[in-house]
C-alpha cells in the first residue's frame, strides 16, 4: 500500500481530526529507508515512522534518490500514540501488512467493526508529505 491507499482507507473521524495536526520532519535514515516525523495536534506530540517497503531495490536503481520523490512507493507505518494501539489501528496495519510495529490482539473493545487504517498523526504526515 502506498500513502494514497492509506489515506483512502482512513475513517472519517481520524481524517477530520488530522487536519488540525502539525507534522514535522525529523530525520531520514537512508540506510534502512525510514523517515521519522513528530506530530503535534494538541499539547501532546507523538512520533511517526514511514518505511519504504522496497528500499534496497529503490536505492540499487537510483543511489541518489530522495525520499520526497517516492510518494507512490509502498510503505510501512508506525505511530507511538495510544490511539494507534488502543483503537486497533496497529492491528489493522498488521493485518494489511503495512505495520512497522506488529499487533495481533483484535480491538474488540474500542474498534470491533475494524474502521480506519491509521491514527490522525499518521494521516496528517501522509497528507502533508506524501500526497
Amino acid at each position: 500500500m502506498n500513502a494514497s491507499d492509506i489515506l483512502l482507507g482512513g475513517d472519517d473521524g481520524s481524517l477530520s481530526r488530522s487536519r488540525s495536526c502539525t507534522p514535522n520532519f525529523v530525520s531520514f535514515d537512508k540506510k534502512i529507508g525510514t523517515v521519522s516525523f513528530v506530530t503535534r495536534c494538541t499539547a501532546d506530540a507523538w512520533n511517526q515512522k514511514v518505511k519504504f517497503e522496497n528500499w534496497d531495490e529503490i536505492v540499487k536503481e537510483n543511489p541518489d534518490v530522495k525520499w520526497e520523490d517516492l510518494k507512490d512507493e509502498d510503505i510501512r507505518i508506525a505511530c507511538d500514540c495510544p490511539a494507534n494501539l488502543y483503537w486497533g489501528y496497529r492491528f489493522i496495519q498488521t493485518e494489511l501488512d503495512i505495520a512497522i510495529d506488529l499487533e495481533t490482539r483484535f480491538p474488540e473493545k474500542n474498534n470491533p467493526q475494524i474502521e480506519g487504517v491509521a491514527c490522525k498523526h499518521i494521516l496528517s504526515v501522509l497528507r502533508r508529505y506524501f500526497s
